[in-house]
């Protein structure tokens, strides 16, 4: 019997890398271009990738593959940001759509945590 289908919550950049089949040079790269791509960070200060920043980073991947020049990919991602012509800075505190998600990947890791564990009689 198999156990529960867990889902990763965030990846190393190791990981990333070989998933995606890209060198850390080529990631760090992206990062400092595309600035709107923000990977979490650990308490040590580790970059962390969740499961939404390796489909971004495939996206780019994809994108880049095709021949498309870093400007293009930017209007396509993030197209309100050619709009208003503004950056978001990468120390901005976290929005509320990304406590959120946070919030519902913490929930789901509590119903799997008790749907597994002893019942207290």
């Amino acid at each position: 019997m198999a156990g529960p289908n867990i889902r990763r919550l965030y990846f190393s950049t190791r990981e990333v890398c070989s998933r995606i089949g890209i060198s850390q040079a080529v990631l760090r790269n992206w990062e400092q271009r595309f600035t709107q791509f923000k990977p979490a960070r650990s308490q040590s200060g580790r970059k962390l990738y969740r499961p939404a920043d390796l489909k971004l980073i495939l996206r780019i991947k994809q994108f880049k593959d095709a021949g498309y020049a870093d400007e293009k990919i930017e209007s396509i991602l993030w197209p309100q940001v050619q709009q208003s012509e503004q950056y978001v800075p990468k120390n901005n505190p976290p929005d509320r759509q990304m406590i959120s998600q946070i919030r519902n990947e913490l929930k789901d890791i509590l119903s799997i945590l008790d749907a597994h564990s002893p019942t207290a009689i």
